[in-house]
């Protein structure tokens, strides 16, 4: 191996190991064979602790099974998997919503011998836009129940008004309009009342 070879390899490796997402490499039977820094960071795992283990094992929820096989066909197919959502698993049980990519590791003769899995933790980014879900729609809440406020207060007004209109052209004040209403209708005792007695 020459030595500008060797010092393009420790310059991939430094790139990998500085990175702030998850990159995972995943033999064919599903073990891992390369565990990064960020990848302990996001799924508690150290790199010790995760090397030669079964990936599912370790962060896969037993519901994702199914579908790491179906992905892993199709890596095998030669496919490349663009980003999508799903959950992982933290050492400490705790869930992790990542955005995923695996793409297939080959050899020096196109040979597939692995996988390669990055994972951005989306947890923070997804608490935030729910978040943001809830206020809007707690201000939408307050936005319609002011705008019923408003009607139902502008309805008072304008009966109102009709009302005021109504006597002024009969002569009459809505003091003395209330009055006559008061003594035709007839005295209901309330419990207030009784207690006052």
């Amino acid at each position: 191996m020459s030595a500008e070879t060797s010092g393009a390899e420790r310059w991939l490796a430094a790139i990998v190991e500085s990175s702030d997402d998850a990159i995972i490499g995943v033999s064919l039977q599903g073990l891992v064979v390369s565990w990064n820094a960020s990848a302990a960071r996001i799924f508690g795992y150290s790199a010790e602790e995760a090397i030669g283990k079964p990936i599912q094992v370790l962060i896969w929820p037993a519901k994702e099974d199914e579908r790491d096989v179906d992905l892993l066909r199709r890596i095998t197919q030669g496919e490349r998997i663009d980003h999508f959502e799903t959950v992982r698993r933290h050492k400490n049980g705790t869930t992790v919503l990542v955005s995923l990519s695996v793409s297939p590791i080959v050899d020096s003769n196109g040979i597939l011998i692995g996988v390669a899995k990055i994972a951005r933790d989306i947890t923070s980014r997804v608490a935030m836009e729910q978040s943001l879900i809830a206020v809007s729609d707690q201000v939408r809440l307050l936005t319609e129940q002011e705008a019923q406020a408003r009607v139902a207060s502008l309805a008072n007004r304008r009966f109102r008004e009709a009302i005021e209109d109504y006597l002024e052209r009969e002569g009459a004040s809505v003091d003395a309009y209330a009055q006559e209403i008061q003594a035709h209708v007839p005295y209901k005792r309330t419990t207030a009342d009784e207690d006052t007695a």
